[in-house]
């Protein structure tokens, strides 16, 4: 006797595959979009503020970092002080701001020094850059 109906197994498709796919993607992508700035030097200590108050602008800020020995950072290269005058007139003809990002252990005459100079280039708006201080 034959039965009527043969058992056929059928092959049901991994649906988790397609799910690990996507979020190994994302991860990648994630990984590679992960560094926007350039790093900061190693054992740096940012300025504290106490205020809570921020500043926004519309145009991207010429972002320079002062360390704890007083040396100009520029994307990670060092630039002579002397160098900075020329430098801060070029940015004010674009409108340029100044960011600044000083170590708390940097002398502060430095940091005003290089504010001094660019305020004699004209550059209109300058913000140093701090964290708030823990409460």
């Amino acid at each position: 006797m034959i039965p009527l109906r043969q058992k056929h197994t059928r092959h049901v498709p991994d649906t988790t595959l397609p799910l690990i796919n996507i979020v190994l993607l994302l991860v990648l992508a994630f990984m590679i979009a992960g560094v926007i700035e350039t790093p900061l030097p190693a054992e740096f200590e940012p300025v504290q503020a106490n205020s809570e108050t921020g500043s926004s602008s519309e145009t991207a800020p010429l972002s320079l970092v002062i360390t704890q020995t007083g040396e100009v950072l520029i994307d990670s290269e060092q630039v002579k002080v002397s160098d900075l005058h020329e430098l801060f007139k070029m940015s004010s003809e674009q409108e340029m701001h100044l960011s600044i990002k000083a170590d708390s252990r940097a002398p502060a005459a430095d940091v005003i020094g290089v504010l001094a100079k660019a305020e004699d280039a004209g550059i209109k708006k300058a913000v140093v850059m701090t964290i708030g201080a823990d409460k």
